[in-house]
Formats: structure tokens, sequence, C-alpha cells
């Protein structure tokens, strides 16, 4: 986040972390709140997609040199299997194959990499 925010892109402030695990795998960070609202169903999605992908490609060009990070994946790779509801289980296949045995060239960048699920939406998508 402190990367993020050197770079002028829009991004929270880090609050407060634990980086032990504190019951379920992974650290947990609490960052502070960014103006604006969540609009999952919004009325011109083609204005929201455009500005989220500016967003996004903002965070990607930024080359974060002075940055030290070594990537590890969320996904334990030896459960990767073609979801249950795939008609092309066939292509999944390939797909986890390509990831499980391939490694491209790639020039390191910042991402964004995250996993939220707001409370307050949990009850609407039953979870």
């Amino acid at each position: 986040m402190e990367e993020a925010r050197r770079a002028n892109l829009r991004a929270p402030h880090l609050v407060a972390y634990a980086s032990e695990d504190v019951g379920f795998g992974a650290p947990v960070v609490l960052m502070s709140f960014l103006d604006g609202t969540v609009d999952l169903r919004p009325s011109n999605f083609r204005r929201w997609l455009d500005g989220l992908g500016g967003e996004l490609a903002l965070i990607h060009q930024h080359t974060a040199d002075t940055l030290r990070w070594d990537y590890s994946s969320w996904v334990g790779r030896h459960t990767l299997a073609p979801p249950e509801w795939t008609a092309l289980p066939h292509i999944w296949e390939r797909a986890i194959d390509l990831a499980l045995h391939t490694e491209p060239d790639f020039h390191p960048v910042f991402i964004h990499r995250a996993t939220i699920i707001p409370r307050t939406y949990c009850g609407t998508m039953g979870l």
C-alpha cells in the first residue's frame, strides 16, 4: 500500500496488520477507508468497466523497482481441477497443465492482489 501511495495511485493507508496466522492461514491487513461506493450493478456498465480497467492499467504500469517481493500463489497447485459446472473440462485441464508446468518470461510489475468479500454483501450473496 505504501508503494502504491508513493506512485500516486489511489490506495488506502495501512492501519494495522498481523503477519502470523490468526486462524485461517493468512495474514490480516486493516486499511483506511477510500471514498466512493461499491457498485456491483452500474447503470452504465461500459463507463464502469472503462474506469475499472483504467485504474488497473495504472497499477500494472508501475514497475515498483524498489519494492522487494517474492511472489507465492494463493492457490494450492496440487488441488487445481476443472470446475464441476464446466462443459469444457479439456480447456480447463490444458490451462491447469500450463499453469503447473510452464513459467513464462516476464518483466515484474506492481499488481493488485486481494480477496475481499465485504461483510455487508455476504448475506445478499448467500455466503
